[in-house]
């Protein structure tokens, strides 16, 4: 069973002879993706947008294309990464101060590893490896916890 004919060469290839297709996506101009890129920027300073997709959103901007200039500019790259850093640690502080934690949680735990679930730590050095051991040793379990407390109560 054979392709049908006039069917391109290769799944999902082009007919030969004809351009490929041009991108769905608008075009900016060098000034205009200057200009979107300052206000992303500044929308997630202001602390009401906490990611770059809800700024690309905001400016009306398809998300993609942000993410591709993040991707093709190192500069505006490292900027937004600077940007998210400085949104963790607001949050960060937000966190400390609030009982109703739960939504900023779940945005600092994908901004910082660290806060995610099963996050390990490599430990490469001997010094850490006896300080973390030591803690261990250190630590009290909850049967251990529960215990004594029992024996507070009496």
């Amino acid at each position: 069973m054979g392709r049908p004919p006039g069917s391109p060469n290769k799944p999902g290839g082009q007919k030969p002879g004809r351009k490929p297709k041009s991108s769905c996506l608008p075009h900016f101009s060098d000034a205009y993706i200057l200009k979107y890129k300052v206000q992303i920027l500044e929308l997630m300073t202001s602390g009401n947008i906490l990611t770059l997709t809800e700024a690309a959103r905001q400016l009306g901007i398809p998300p993609i294309r942000v993410h591709a200039w993040t991707a093709s500019d190192k500069d505006f790259g490292e900027l937004v990464k600077l940007t998210r850093e400085v949104r963790a640690d607001e949050l960060e502080e937000e966190l400390s101060r609030h009982a109703n934690f739960i939504p900023k949680m779940m945005i600092l735990k994908g901004y910082r590893p660290m806060f995610r679930e099963g996050f390990k730590v490599t430990v490469t050095d001997d010094k850490t490896r006896e300080l973390l051991e030591e803690l261990k040793k250190l630590a009290v379990t909850k049967e251990e916890t529960e215990e004594l407390e029992e024996e507070e109560k009496s």
